[in-house]
C-alpha cells in the first residue's frame, strides 16, 4: 500500500517536474496522468487484505463469502473501468465505494470470529487486530470524503479540508500498522532462549 502511493506520487510530481521528458513514450497518451497507478493500486490493495482477513478467519462459510465478494468486487471494478473513463481520469466511484464496503465487511466477520475463538483473550498479540483497527477507522474516515471529492474543484476550503484530513488519515493509518509491526516482533519468541540461563 505504501510503495504504490509512494510510486503514484513519485510518477505524478515526475510528469509535473519534467513533462515525461526522458519518458516519450508516456507522453500524449492516458498514462500521462497518474490516476491510473491508485486504481490499480487500489485493485490490489483491497484484493490483499480481503484475503489477509479471509485467511485469518476459522474455516467457516464466511470464507467463501468473502472470496466470493473479492471476485466479484474485482469484476465489477474491471467492467466499472471499461464502461466508464475514470481509470484514467480520477479515482473511479465504483471501485472504491465498493472497496470500502469489501474491506470493512471481511474485517467485521473477522471481528466476530475473534469473538467466537479464545483468541479473543490474546487480542493484543495479533497483528491482524491493529491492521483492522487501522483500515477501518481509515475507510470509515475518507470513504464520505470521497464520494465528495467531486467538489474538490469548486470550492478551495473542501480542498483544504479534504487535504488535511487525507494526510491525517494516511498518518494515522501508517502509524497504527508500524505500531502492530513493532508489537508484533516484540513477542516473545519461544524457540529462543534467554542468555546466561
Amino acid at each position: 500500500m505504501f510503495i504504490a502511493d509512494l510510486f503514484g506520487i513519485l510518477y505524478a510530481m515526475y510528469g509535473y517536474v519534467y513533462d515525461f521528458k526522458f519518458l516519450d513514450l508516456v507522453k500524449g497518451t492516458p498514462f500521462e496522468e497518474h490516476w491510473w497507478i491508485p486504481n490499480i493500486a487500489s485493485l490490489v490493495t483491497t484484493t490483499g487484505f480481503a484475503t489477509y482477513f479471509t485467511l485469518n478467519v476459522g474455516k467457516s462459510n464466511w470464507r467463501k463469502i468473502i472470496l466470493a465478494m473479492t471476485v466479484f468486487y474485482l469484476l465489477a471494478s474491471i467492467g466499472s473501468y471499461f464502461l466508464t473513463d475514470s481509470f484514467f481520469t480520477t479515482i473511479a466511484p465504483v471501485p472504491y465505494v465498493l472497496s470500502a464496503f469489501l474491506i470493512c465487511f471481511s474485517i467485521v466477520i473477522y471481528y466476530l470470529d475473534l469473538l467466537r475463538t479464545n483468541r479473543v483473550l490474546n487480542f493484543k498479540s495479533e497483528l491482524a487486530i491493529y491492521i483492522s483497527f487501522g483500515l477501518l477507522i481509515y475507510k470509515l474516515a475518507i470513504t464520505p470524503l470521497f464520494i465528495f471529492q467531486r467538489y474538490i474543484r469548486v470550492s478551495s476550503d473542501f480542498e483544504n479540508v479534504y487535504g488535511i484530513i487525507l494526510d491525517l488519515a494516511n498518518v494515522f493509518l501508517y502509524s497504527i500498522f508500524i505500531y502492530g509491526f513493532i508489537k508484533q516482533s516484540r513477542k516473545e519468541n519461544p524457540l529462543k532462549r534467554p542468555v546466561g540461563g
